[in-house]
């Protein structure tokens, strides 16, 4: 199913409803893991600003 959609709506999915998903999931584990062991969190937290790095960027690409 997946190779039947173009390139576009690919990216459009993952941009969409992949990224929001993982960044809310990964908030929510940093905050349950600040709660037990600051390391964990910490790394959790440098990842959710990557994916924020990430979803920003792409919506960058699509207004030029």
């Amino acid at each position: 199913m997946w190779v039947l959609l173009s390139a576009r709506m690919r990216t459009w999915l993952l941009v969409a409803l992949a990224l929001p998903l993982a960044r809310l999931l990964i908030r929510r584990l940093a905050v349950v893991a600040d709660r037990h062991d600051a390391r964990s969190a910490r790394v959790l937290r440098r990842a959710d600003s990557a994916l924020t790095a990430v979803s920003r960027r792409g919506g960058r690409r699509g207004k030029r």
